[in-house]
């Protein structure tokens, strides 16, 4: 069963209540660490270590920099979990986690940067016994680990070109080296750093907010949200008299009320602003707002000014009106 949740923060001017399936992604991130810390990599190395020393001291003949590769976006995600001061995700949080994303799965399309290509020389004929192999011997690559046949031979290592794992290929493309396994998934990780990833972008973009707007300031875009303009006129229209429109009683029909909100357009983006957030991720569904006298007169004027069919009218005040 898909776990729901719901939660609730302070953000900018307003109080935001958010629902959607439960953002794992903290806790999922650190399981795929866990897991690959405790997992060898071949050598000294885990593979968690393999990750964070991807392209970091390139060989001499490579034409890697040091200044790419697996390590960067590692850290990178890092360095968001650490700023990370509140447990409302904004677009800008999911963008740069699709920025990561997509420079992750870019590697693999960057032949001296894939995992899968990483280039080690052996020789093509050499001692079956001890590894020896003549001066001036041809030279053959595998991809992926040096792990090789060879160095089994001649070193006395695992022998991960014959095993059935697939760190060790003769072709480019084809291997599937630790580095691999834990950045796109495999044997060992199962659950690769891009699946960590894409889960997390899914989970944030299908939160749903609902505000509470506690700002003193109207705003004449208000009164554009469809519901929002409708019930308005509504609340006018029963709030008319022959002297004029009521702000009491259209207070008292707006006030504590949930207004929908256009699933995307200039709605998303305008009440962010308003109550001075960072645009938020996910869909804001629903707002209720805090109407003061001054707050609902101008609302009321806004609403006037903007429809031509609607007769001006005075919009009057009672003495405990003014007071407030």
């Amino acid at each position: 069963m898909v776990k729901v949740n719901k939660k609730t923060a302070k953000v900018g001017d307003a109080t935001i209540e958010s629902t959607g399936v439960l953002i794992t992604f903290p806790k999922d991130f650190k399981a795929w660490e866990t897991k690959c810390s405790g997992t060898g990599a071949g050598g000294k190395q885990n593979m968690l270590e393999a990750v964070e020393q991807h392209a970091t001291n390139p060989r001499s003949k490579s034409p890697n920099t040091g200044n790419d590769g697996a390590h960067l976006y590692l850290a990178a995600i890092r360095k968001l979990l650490e700023e990370k001061e509140d447990t409302v995700y904004f677009e800008e949080d999911a963008e740069k986690l699709e920025t990561i994303l997509n420079d992750i799965e870019g590697l693999k399309d960057t032949e001296t940067l894939n995992p899968q290509n990483i280039k080690f020389s052996v020789p093509k004929k050499f001692n079956s016994k001890n590894g020896n192999y003549a001066q001036g011997v041809k030279k053959d690559s595998v991809y992926g680990h040096y792990l090789s046949t060879f160095n089994h031979v001649k070193n006395k290592t695992p022998d991960k070109q014959t095993d059935g794992s697939g760190w060790v290929s003769d072709k480019p493309n084809t291997a599937t080296p630790p580095i691999y396994q834990a950045l796109y998934g495999g044997k060992l990780i199962t659950t690769g750093l891009v699946d960590v990833l894409k889960k997390a972008i899914d989970d944030i973009d299908e939160q749903r907010h609902s505000i509470e707007i506690t700002t003193s300031k109207p705003a004449r875009a208000l009164v554009s949200i469809p519901d929002f303009r409708k019930r308005l006129a509504s609340a006018m229209s029963s709030a008319s008299t022959q002297e004029g429109v009521s702000v009491s009683k259209v207070m008292r029909r707006l006030s504590n009320k949930e207004f929908k909100v256009p699933a995307s357009g200039k709605s998303q983006r305008f009440l962010a602003n308003y109550i001075k957030s960072k645009e938020l991720a996910g869909t804001i569904t629903s707002f209720k707002i805090k109407l003061t006298p001054a707050k609902t007169k101008k609302l009321i004027g806004y609403y006037m000014q903007s429809n031509m069919s609607v007769k001006t009218k005075p919009i009057i005040k009672s003495w405990k009106e003014v007071l407030l």
